[in-house]
């Protein structure tokens, strides 16, 4: 009997990020995209899926710099997902480059941002607003097919150092964004 439930448990813990979406993901699939419910059911799949192993991706910046996420293992990783046109994702720029700054010193805190948005686009846009993360432009395949993500703007996904998603969500919650998201990261460095 012990013997079961060790393999049960090393069973539930070894569970992919993909296993783990799809049961935190049935109560969704029955429901309209627009209804309410829906929107407040994703809420819950995300936090379903906390805990789990985050999936593996590789990008280029656009400074032509290589990440990939398993590399990234001893880092807390802050992800952002985003586009140039989108308002409440331009909002959050100054917050998160505050953030950049604060931990400018701390090389285990890793950001990056990804949009769909074409390099030339965001180099354009970088212009008139600087974003001080890694930069990835022309890929929508990490938030679509890694992560499974909707389309709505901002999210925002924290990794820990252990390579586990400990937060996952769209904007910052009406709340300002560096004191926002510091709380999340200094409690994942143990500040």
């Amino acid at each position: 009997m012990l013997f079961l439930a060790m393999v049960f448990s090393l069973t539930v813990t070894a569970q992919t990020y993909e296993t783990k979406y799809k049961i935190c993901s049935e109560p969704l699939s029955k429901l309209p995209l627009v209804d309410s419910l829906y929107i407040e059911l994703a809420i819950k799949r995300d936090s379903c899926l906390l805990g789990v192993t985050a999936p593996n991706f590789l990008v280029t910046t656009l400074d032509n710099k290589t990440i990939e996420l398993s590399k990234l293992k001893g880092h807390v990783v802050v992800l952002n997902f985003w586009f140039t046109r989108c308002g409440p994702c331009i909002e959050e720029i100054p917050g998160f480059n505050k953030l950049v700054e604060f931990y400018n010193n701390n090389k285990n805190v890793t950001f990056i941002s990804l949009t769909y948005d074409s390099s030339e686009m965001v180099r354009e846009f970088l212009k008139q607003h600087p974003f001080k993360f890694n930069n990835v432009a022309d890929n929508d395949e990490v938030r679509r097919n890694n992560f499974k993500l909707f389309s709505v703007w901002p999210y925002t996904i924290i990794i820990s150092q252990e390579g586990k998603i400990a937060y996952m969500q769209f904007g910052s919650k009406g709340k300002d964004t560096f004191t926002y998201f510091k709380e999340r990261i200094n409690k994942l460095l143990k500040l």
